[in-house]
């Protein structure tokens, strides 16, 4: 994006497909997904820091997997049905329908494979695309998830896949590298 600083939609999908060829996965084709504009007058972060009306506002691209998916988020003991794109969010909170501590997405693919994706915001844009390819997605954002991962990695029949997605702003900072070995050692 010009004014904030997350993946663009299509920056994520080429993240997306670089993971699929190092785990052996077959990447769904960006003319297999359909593509929408999501926000097209949107400023970010960047313009939020800056307040500059100059920084030209960006367009939100969100591709659709063609894999359906249930996404649960568990809050105040209840739990609330919310979706991988959220049609009335602003900018980029469409992915994800924002951040949540957990998620847990259900999905019509049919591979055997069950992943944690432990991410911050980041990833959300990222995350999107794995339901075509695991059966069970768990979420967590460890800058609020209050748990441990071991819980979630032994009540999830263990996983198959394990992962850590992270922006380079926070990937070597202190403070998130402490909120990550937290999430370990709880």
């Amino acid at each position: 994006f010009r004014t904030d600083h997350h993946w663009t939609g299509i920056g994520a999908y080429y993240g997306y497909r670089a993971f699929c060829q190092a785990a052996g996965f077959d990447p769904v084709r960006l003319d297999r997904m359909e593509r929408r504009v999501h926000d097209p007058s949107w400023r970010g972060s960047l313009y939020r820091l800056t307040r500059d009306l100059d920084l030209r506002p960006d367009e939100v691209e969100i591709a659709v997997p063609p894999a359906r998916a249930d996404v649960l988020v568990h809050r105040a003991g209840r739990d609330r049905q919310l979706a991988l794109f959220d049609a009335g969010a602003r900018g980029y909170e469409v992915f994800l329908s924002g951040d949540h501590p957990i998620m847990r997405v259900h999905t019509s693919t049919r591979s055997g494979r069950r992943a944690i994706v432990v991410k911050n915001s980041y990833g959300n844009a990222f995350a999107v695309s794995l339901v075509s390819h695991y059966e069970e997605l768990i979420f967590v954002d460890y800058r609020t998830y209050c748990g441990r991962l071991q819980p979630l990695l032994e009540e999830s029949e263990m996983p198959t896949d394990l992962l850590f997605v992270n922006g380079a702003l926070t990937a070597n900072s202190r403070a998130h590298t402490a909120m990550l070995r937290s999430l370990l050692t709880r």
